[in-house]
């Protein structure tokens, strides 16, 4: 059996805060967490991203991944993850040590994007 590669997981250094008494829920995907492992082909490093989606009253169509600040992708989610959470895995080639600050926001029922997550930063293995 092959050695497993260690995981290293970012937390988000700030919990969400609830809002004020009469003020509308938060919008913002909640508890995102960032981890990377070796990529198991073609090399590089897969970061895996999981979160909570936020409680809206209509369905998530998509998310925005931002990493270092500046727009990536868009994720469109296919069926839904077991207990609720999001989840995506991407790889990058980055030399060891090179860090990313990820961060995602939803696209509302509306249309419209919804606030942003917390901001962890992940290092590549």
């Amino acid at each position: 059996m092959p050695p497993t590669t260690p995981r290293r997981t970012a937390t988000p250094s700030t919990s969400p805060r609830p809002p004020p008494p009469g003020a509308p829920p938060s919008t913002a995907p909640t508890g995102l967490r960032a981890s990377c492992a070796r990529a198991t082909s073609g090399g590089g490093t897969d970061v895996t991203l999981h979160w909570v989606p936020p409680l809206t009253s209509g369905t998530i169509s998509a998310y925005q991944l931002f990493l270092n600040g500046a727009p990536t992708t868009t994720i469109v989610p296919g069926i839904a993850s077991p207990g609720g959470l999001g989840s995506y895995t991407f790889t990058v080639t980055d030399p060891p040590g090179t860090r990313y600050s990820v961060k995602i926001r939803a696209r509302l029922a509306d249309g419209k994007w919804g606030d942003f997550s917390a901001q962890p930063t992940v290092a590549v293995l």
